[in-house]
């Protein structure tokens, strides 16, 4: 019971807090291109170096 008292308000205030940044986005102009080019490219860089499968040498179960 303690758990789920402490638990239930940081997830509302999270649930919250998402809506609202989902609320903020739609309203906002993003240029989406833009923001995916960002995110994939960064992506791409350390994950890539990160991944399991650039390990080399080792095979995957």
């Amino acid at each position: 019971m303690i758990r789920l008292v402490i638990i239930l308000p940081i997830v509302f205030v999270a649930w919250m807090l998402l809506v609202k940044i989902i609320s903020d986005v739609k309203k906002a102009n993003v240029d989406w291109t833009g923001v995916t080019t960002i995110v994939g490219s960064s992506r791409w860089r350390f994950g890539c170096v990160t991944s399991p499968a650039w390990d080399e040498g080792e095979e995957r179960e």
